[in-house]
């Protein structure tokens, strides 16, 4: 299972992470580009890959909101600034939250339908090993006589409740 949220999922939130943090590194640098390197000391920006880490580390929350007043947009910077921390570790995070918990469901129901099959292949091996004499006795244990039909047989199935188990072989005749 954790192999599978990690081949998956993880992989699945990498790439589509990959596209938004590419995206908004080549933003970001188109808006410090034309900066004077004599007049600032925005150094985060200036190339792509550095500008590639500086989101990286904006992602964990550490960014430095004053260098956005030194680019030539500065209410776009900022509208770009509120978008990328709205979009990556609140949506984004909250995806992937959401992809590994609709893998681990998945894997469950997989996993509980797994256990009925192997149980009912046990249950063949057991009753293949006892001769048909020895299993219509068995089967008498757990099969009602069908009232108006003479012969025939039900198959009680007990739901186990606080009922005591007369009321529910009552009922389950009077069902019939």
């Amino acid at each position: 299972m954790i192999y599978k949220m990690i081949k998956g999922d993880m992989a699945r939130f990498g790439i589509i992470y990959s596209i938004i943090l590419v995206c908004f590194a080549q933003t970001y640098y188109f808006l410090f580009r034309d900066i004077d390197p004599n007049v600032s000391s925005v150094l985060s920006f200036s190339q792509p890959h550095t500008t590639v880490m500086t989101l990286l580390q904006m992602t964990l929350g550490d960014f430095k909101y004053d260098e956005f007043n030194y680019t030539n947009y500065t209410p776009l910077a900022k509208f770009v600034f509120a978008a990328f921390l709205i979009l990556v570790p609140i949506l984004l995070l909250n995806m992937l939250i959401a992809m590994m918990g609709n893998t681990y469901n998945l894997v469950n129901s997989r996993s509980q339908k797994e256990w009925i099959a192997m149980w009912a292949k046990i249950i063949v091996i057991l009753e293949r090993s006892y001769s048909p004499k020895q299993l219509l006795k068995f089967q008498s244990e757990y099969t009602i006589p069908v009232p108006g039909k003479d012969g025939e047989v039900g198959l009680m199935t007990i739901l186990r409740t606080k009922k005591t188990l007369a009321f529910l072989r009552r009922t389950a005749s009077n069902n019939w």
